[in-house]
């Protein structure tokens, strides 16, 4: 109840005009994960593009990212995650466990998937950071953004 009344007074003292539904609390993601990106845009010559790499602010600082082409294939998607440096840590690193990749795999293609299915409207897409976790435990989007054909983007 005190995050609720927390969250709810930040709101209201940062737009004392909002009106406020109601709140979502969500329990922390628990560790350990590796931070992902997954980003499909829309290239005006090759059309939509699907970028993956190292995620939340890692990838401004490593720049480690592998892209192609939609349509993607369980292929071409593990074979994406296989040519950064982060599939290191995603392989297990150092005493970490592996990291769910078939998840990973087939968060990519269903992106892909998704995607092309509204190419016509969809500018981009973006998941960052996605937690890879341990494997067979799945991932988690944490934070997405979608914009369409002639609309701003969308935080989820």
């Amino acid at each position: 109840m005190a995050a609720y009344e927390e969250i709810h007074a930040n709101g209201t003292k940062a737009c004392d005009a909002a009106r406020i539904e109601g709140v979502l609390v969500e329990p922390m993601l628990p560790s350990p994960f590796v931070e992902a990106v997954v980003g499909i845009h829309r290239d005006p010559v090759f059309g939509h593009v699907c970028t993956f790499g190292l995620g939340g602010v890692s990838i401004e600082l490593f720049k480690d990212v592998s892209r192609r082409l939609l349509p993607l294939t369980p292929a071409s998607a593990r074979e994406m995650i296989t040519e950064t440096r982060c599939y290191e840590l995603l392989k297990g690193y150092r005493g970490q466990p592996a990291f769910d990749i078939d998840a990973l795999v087939n968060v990519l293609v269903k992106l892909s998937d998704f995607v092309a299915k509204h190419a016509g409207s969809i500018e981009e897409l973006e998941i960052n950071p996605l937690a890879v976790r341990p494997q067979g435990h799945g991932v988690a989007a944490l934070d997405a953004v979608l914009s369409y054909q002639g609309t701003e983007p969308s935080t989820w």
